[in-house]
């Protein structure tokens, strides 16, 4: 009886348990399996469907599908455990809502979606399906050769004929000029102006203040660019591409206006099984830098040799030759400005020509996703990867290293003598040595202005002769990225030798561009990055951009576990935030780096000493009294002579606006009656600094008559505008240089009148000096000319 008694008390009890479980069954699956939509978060583009799924929740009766902007997506095939999401117009963020019941409660599972817009395909000839043979590999020594050195194979054509060795029928040129480009004054018509421009003040002074306005105001700055800086962005050729058997080189044919040309660029592909959508991709302008390490990544890498379009002038932007495809499709022509690309931008136009091939095709046949592109470079290099970023909007990433002047540095801001404390922004640096610990002090100061004109850029942008002078900066060139879809990731050294990329500089740059980020609801996409001691890209430099890219374009959470050594544990605590931080942005720096930044003139004391009056010299034998005045280009000061040379002459002093000071110091002489500059043969005076030296490149001395007298634009690179010059192009003793006119000692100079550009007698003449003034670290860097005489003739020496 006690063993029946304890076996049907055992199958109650077993049935009470059973049935408890039955009834919470339901309520425990729910709680253990939240119902949600796959994926989570969603990237899609214009005209691309996905479907997703509802998971956990087959037990539901009916969903109801939504989606939140309604405009940007099309639903469709929806049933209760999953939809069909095709885009339809761009949008930053679309939510797609599930609402079912689940039993007697009612549940909802959310979706993140983003759209990005459709990469336009240019009108362009068909894709040819051609297979070179391939004779250049990465890796090789060679990458991306110039034309010249182009494989000599011919390849097969196709049935269609269309044979990217053989010229085909080209496209008309295409250039989009703005509106306002036929309005826009003469670099000598406009005002000089210590402080940047307002990149949300459109050129008739209107404020930006919504962010509707911002598109209009995001293509006037590109039209300021390309009138004053870069010349006209070229679009619109035919293309016709060949990728290579082993896919290591892609080989493009560019076409127009009747002429074509042929380039090759080096393709690297990484290893194993490509995702879906294909590789990311970073063309490398001249080069990607760490490609191993990209690679491992997952990023394809294509390099572009800049030499294939224009010349390089690596050495001097004067030296930049016009010679290649680009200058071959689009001639040079010194009298139209409108034809005047420099190198910089011919550079940034061969980077584009990749992109017209990825979407005529390249991409599938190479398994790249453009979705994710990324155009880099260094240095110069650094300066066309930043122009390719801002024109041409079909690179997701524009990302300049070490671009410095006419690239990410601003050319406003001096850092020049001021002391910065890199620790604690740097202790942990791998890089770090006994020699870059604690302050460093920047004594390298800004690039010469000059430096940028002659080949690099266009012709407008040589005649301006100073920063200050520039109706632009670099924050015009960072906020023409400030459009959805598109990013910016500036880097560079902070320290040791890149004085002249000005990392303080490229900081000034970021803090001016941010607004029009912000503008446009996108201050995320703007990010600034320092490394330590290299003029290049840095195997850090690539772990922090693709932790950033897959943080804001795939919302995939930064993990630095997963960094490589040492970086897993240096950066432990990094976030998004800390791109934005630096060793400019710190609170111990904070003083240094405001000393830097221009100095409102209405701030500045006033030179009484400028003009200089009755400064005595010698016309034919005989003295006369003139006033010596700075031009209006001047970044100098104009000072009189004292003690023995007092009355003898004229001081030049750097000015406030520029480390390198830009000085012209113009007077007008009365020749005495009767007398034509004709009866003239020399100019001579007396000159020598107090310390520092002339930057000479562009030192000299400018006559003309009166009228019509020297322009206020005579230019650094003066020798090649010859703008009514009536004595001989010389520099001052020493060249570059002038070591030997340093520490106060006085060397003469005499320089022949070009009488052949003597004009009918007008009683006058105008005499300018021009002096490019490259201070010492105290800044007392003084240039001194006495005993100014104008001589008939040998005797009168």
């Amino acid at each position: 009886m006690r063993k029946l008694r304890r076996a049907v008390s055992s199958a109650l009890a077993g049935a009470m348990v059973l049935g408890l479980l039955a009834a919470a069954s339901p309520a425990v699956s729910e709680a253990a399996k939240k119902p949600s939509i796959s994926p989570k978060k969603l990237i899609l583009t214009e005209g691309a469907s996905k479907k997703v799924k509802l998971k956990n929740a087959k037990k539901a009766k009916k969903t109801k599908w939504s989606a939140k902007p309604s405009k940007a997506v099309k639903l469709s095939k929806k049933s209760k455990t999953g939809v069909t999401v095709k885009g339809l117009k761009a949008a930053k963020k679309v939510t797609l809502t599930a609402k079912f019941n689940l039993g007697k409660k009612k549940r909802t599972a959310k979706c993140t979606i983003r759209i990005n817009a459709k990469r336009p395909k240019p009108t362009t000839a068909p894709k040819p399906t051609i297979t070179p043979k391939a004779t250049i590999t990465p890796g090789s020594g060679k990458t991306a050769d110039p034309v010249t050195d182009a494989p000599k194979d011919t390849p097969t054509p196709t049935v269609d004929g269309n044979d990217p060795t053989e010229p085909d029928k080209a496209a008309a040129e295409v250039a989009t000029l703005h509106p306002i480009m036929e309005d826009l004054p003469a670099p000598a018509d406009i005002p000089k102006s210590v402080n940047p421009p307002d990149v949300l003040k459109m050129w008739d002074g209107t404020a930006v203040t919504e962010k509707g306005q911002w598109e209009a105001r995001r293509q006037e700055i590109k039209a300021i660019l390309q009138q004053y800086m870069y010349g006209i962005w070229r679009t619109g050729e035919n293309i016709s591409y060949a990728v290579s058997s082993d896919k290591k080189q892609l080989r493009i044919k560019v076409s127009a206006n009747g002429k074509s040309g042929t380039f090759n660029a080096a393709v690297a592909l990484p290893q194993g099984t490509a995702p879906a959508g294909g590789w990311p991709v970073i063309v490398g302008v001249g080069g990607a830098g760490e490609d191993a390490y990209a690679l491992e990544r997952g990023y394809a890498i294509v390099t572009v040799s800049p030499g294939n379009f224009s010349g390089d002038g690596q050495a001097n932007a004067g030296a930049a030759s016009r010679v290649g495809i680009f200058y071959n499709l689009y001639p040079y022509d010194t009298n139209d400005w409108k034809t005047q690309t420099g190198n910089i931008m011919a550079w940034a136009w061969g980077a584009s020509k990749v992109m017209d091939a990825f979407v005529l095709g390249a991409d599938e046949a190479l398994n790249i996703n453009t979705d994710i592109s990324i155009v880099t470079g260094t240095s110069r290099y650094g300066k066309a990867a930043a122009c390719a970023g801002a024109f041409d909007e079909r690179f997701t990433v524009s990302m300049p290293v070490s671009s410095g002047y006419g690239g990410m540095t601003a050319g406003r801001y001096s850092g020049n003598g001021i002391t910065y404390n890199l620790l604690p922004d740097f202790a942990n640096d791998p890089n770090k040595g006994s020699y870059n610990l604690g302050a460093y002090t920047y004594t390298d100061g800004n690039e010469p202005y000059g430096n940028l004109t002659g080949g690099w850029f266009n012709d407008n942008y040589g005649k301006f002769g100073s920063y200050q002078s520039l109706p632009l900066d670099a924050h015009y060139i960072s906020a023409l990225s400030a459009s959805e879809g598109r990013f910016v990731f500036m880097d560079m050294c902070v320290a040791n030798w890149d004085g002249w990329s000005s990392p303080a500089g490229m900081w000034y740059n970021y803090e001016n561009a941010k607004p029009a980020f912000e503008m446009a609801g996108l201050e995320d996409n703007f990010a600034i990055h320092y490394h330590f001691d290299r003029h290049g890209i840095e195997k850090e430099d690539y772990i922090k951009l693709f932790a950033w890219l897959d943080y804001r374009l795939k919302e995939i959470p930064i993990d630095t576990s997963k960094f490589p050594a040492p970086w897993n544990e240096i950066y432990k605590d990094w976030t998004p935030e800390d791109l934005k931080t630096c060793v400019y942005a710190s609170e111990a720096n904070q003083a240094a780096y405001e000393e830097g930044k221009p100095k409102d003139p209405a701030l500045m004391t006033p030179n009484p000493a400028d003009p200089v009056e009755d400064v005595e010299i010698e016309v034919g034998g005989k003295m006369q009294k003139v006033t010596v005045s700075r031009s209006a280009l001047s970044d100098g000061g104009v000072f009189p002579l004292t003690g023995e040379d007092a009355g003898k002459g004229f001081e030049f002093k750097p000015g406030f606006a520029s480390t390198y000071g830009t000085s012209y110091a113009k007077f007008t002489v009365t020749l005495p009656k009767g007398w034509t500059l004709a009866d003239y043969t020399k100019i001579s005076f007396d000159i020598c600094s107090i310390s520092g030296s002339l930057y000479g490149k562009g030192t000299g001395i400018f006559g003309a008559q009166v009228p019509p007298g020297l322009p206020d634009t005579i230019s650094y690179n003066y020798n090649a505008e010859n703008p009514g010059n009536l004595v001989d192009k010389q520099f001052f003793d020493g060249g570059n240089n002038n070591t030997g006119e340093l520490n106060g000692t006085y060397k003469s100079h005499t320089w022949n009148i070009d009488k052949t550009k003597a004009d009918p007698y007008t009683g006058k003449i105008e005499l300018c000096i021009y002096l490019q003034i490259e201070p010492d670290e105290t800044n007392k860097t003084g240039v001194r000319i006495r005993n100014f005489k104008i001589l008939e003739g040998e005797d009168d020496k």
